[in-house]
């Protein structure tokens, strides 16, 4: 870019030369304004662009960082699941294991009662002997009845658990997003602030620019025809 500048002033006295000729004074004032020209060139961006720069860095990594995290919430969230999966087949499996354990020693109890009825001359259709076995009946209802209350309470835990663990994984990234988008808000203000100030400093100049040197280089001229 400088060298472009350079060549430019370069261009710029040679074409000084033949307007001198000309009309005395009005090169000098093109060379002038040529030279301011190229030195507001090579000034560069102003500061507040390099703020804007680390702004829109900063945000970047932000999101970078967000969606790294996202990712792995989810991840967690999907080994959270699997792992209550697993958990819940392995209770359920528990329970069904218990329970057919549970028939097969009813029904054993049950037979060997009977046979010792039997053995006793005791029928086992009613009076004491139905009423004992009955009690085996009962006390095995009873005891599936305990096991599956000890089953659905281990389920429950397991669900709400799971449940926990999406509802914060959903209010975190809620919480993520509602900060980025705070953060995006800020850096379009911040781009549109300072593009504004960016262009109002390149207006000022050129004004500068425009009632400095040409101004000075119509002035010249008008009165040197004046005076021939």
């Amino acid at each position: 870019m400088g060298g472009i500048g350079q060549a430019i002033e370069v261009v710029s006295r040679g074409v000084g030369h033949v307007l001198d000729a000309v009309v005395p004074g009005a090169g000098t004032a093109l060379s002038s304004v040529v030279s301011d020209a190229n030195t507001l060139t090579q000034q560069g961006p102003p500061p507040e662009y390099y703020h804007y720069q680390q702004q829109q860095a900063a945000y970047q990594q932000a999101e970078a960082q967000q969606q790294q995290q996202q990712q792995q919430r989810n991840l967690q969230l999907a080994q959270s699941y699997a792992d209550g999966q697993s958990r819940t087949k392995a209770i359920n499996e528990q329970f069904n294991a218990k329970q057919q354990q549970r028939q097969d020693l009813l029904r054993r109890t049950l037979a060997s009662q009977r046979a010792r009825f039997g053995a006793m001359g005791i029928g086992s259709g009613g009076g004491s002997a139905a009423a004992v076995l009955n009690g085996f009946r009962q006390s095995s209802a009873q005891d599936e009845a305990t096991d599956r209350l000890d089953t659905n309470l281990s389920l429950e835990d397991i669900n709400r658990s799971l449940d926990y663990r999406y509802q914060q994984n959903l209010l975190d990234t809620q919480a993520e997003t509602q900060r980025l988008n705070y953060q995006r808000e800020r850096l379009a203000a911040d781009r549109e602030q300072t593009q504004n100030m960016v262009n109002a400093r390149n207006l000022r100049t050129t004004r500068g620019l425009l009632n400095s040197g040409i101004g000075t280089m119509a002035i010249g001229g008008a009165g040197r025809l004046l005076s021939d």
